[in-house]
This record gives structure tokens, C-alpha cells and sequence, in this order.
């Protein structure tokens, strides 16, 4: 595991970053445990900036005096991180559009390399064509990479969608 916590090298935007961690005292839910489900989000923000930076994201946005915000998740937990586990989170592009850059983080035991959790985020990029972006990052590296969304991917696209639509109507209730 590196010292760091973090696997540094110059990235392509198709290839996944990896961060490491350990489930500490300060991780822990209400029993005192595993990680608490709210540390998760946490810890993958930091692998978010990991994967902005290793990518040249970060710097794009930077010169264009843009800002990334995490808009939305879609978390599934699939086993706990007990106290003391060390882990490891890869991240990865799935896809974008001109606004937005959806990142697939999966929470992966180091001891058995299970997947515990998947987690899809929607980065809003403010200030920023992503598209354009993106397709300059990968000139850039002499390839163009475009991901197709997966099926579970285009579905909470149009699900959002859909709350999004609900919410301006004034039905804030289900």
C-alpha cells in the first residue's frame, strides 16, 4: 500500500485511478462497527480530486475558472467496511456530456479484492464545455475515447430527469 494513499502517474482518462484507505475509529457508525455510510461520499471526493488531477481535469477547470460539484449518487452498499480494513477506491470515468462527468467509484477490500460498494457520481463542471474538455484532454494522448453509458447508468439519467421535472412542477412530494 503506498505511504501516500494514493497511486500517482500520468492518467489517461479511460484508464482508473486508485486511492487506498483504512477504516479508522473516526470512520465508524453509531455502533462502533464498520464505516459509516456518510464517509463513503467523503472518501470518495478525495478520489474524485485524485482522478481530476492524475487526468488534467483539475487543470482545465482551473484555467477556465470553472469548479466541479457533486450534484448527485447513486450508492450501493454491498457489504460493510468493518474497524481497521484496509481498502482501496477505483475511479473512473463512464461518461460525459457538455455539463457533467459521471465517475464510477468502487469501494474493493484489499484482503479478498471484493467490491463492497459501487457508487456512480454526477459531477456538474461550471464554466467548462466538458465535452469540449474532454476531447481536448484526449488529442492530447493521440486517442479518442468516448464511453458509452452503461444501462444502469442511462437509467438514473432519466430518473433524475424525471425528479428534476417533478421538483420544478412544484410536487415536492412523492
Amino acid at each position: 500500500m503506498p505511504t501516500t494513499g494514493l497511486e500517482i502517474n500520468d492518467g489517461h482518462l479511460g484508464e482508473a485511478s486508485i486511492s487506498t484507505g483504512i477504516c479508522t475509529t473516526n470512520d465508524l457508525d453509531i455502533y462502533f462497527q464498520h464505516m459509516n455510510n456518510a464517509r463513503y461520499v467523503r472518501e470518495l471526493d478525495f478520489a474524485k480530486f485524485h482522478f481530476f488531477k492524475r487526468t488534467g481535469i483539475y487543470e482545465n477547470i482551473l484555467k477556465a475558472e470553472g469548479a466541479a460539484l457533486n450534484t448527485a449518487c447513486h450508492i450501493r452498499y454491498r457489504k460493510t467496511i468493518p474497524l481497521f480494513t484496509p481498502y482501496k477506491i477505483t475511479t473512473k470515468v463512464v461518461h460525459w456530456d457538455e455539463k457533467h462527468v459521471y465517475l464510477e467509484h468502487q469501494f474493493i477490500q484489499l484482503s479478498d479484492n471484493f467490491i463492497t460498494t459501487v457508487i456512480l457520481s454526477k459531477q456538474a463542471i461550471v464554466g467548462v464545455n466538458v465535452r469540449e474538455m474532454m476531447n481536448r484532454l484526449l488529442e492530447n494522448k493521440d486517442e479518442m475515447y468516448m464511453p458509452k453509458p452503461p444501462a444502469e447508468l442511462e437509467d438514473w439519467i432519466h430518473l433524475n430527469r424525471k425528479s428534476s421535472a417533478r421538483l420544478r412542477n412544484g410536487n415536492v412530494c412523492l
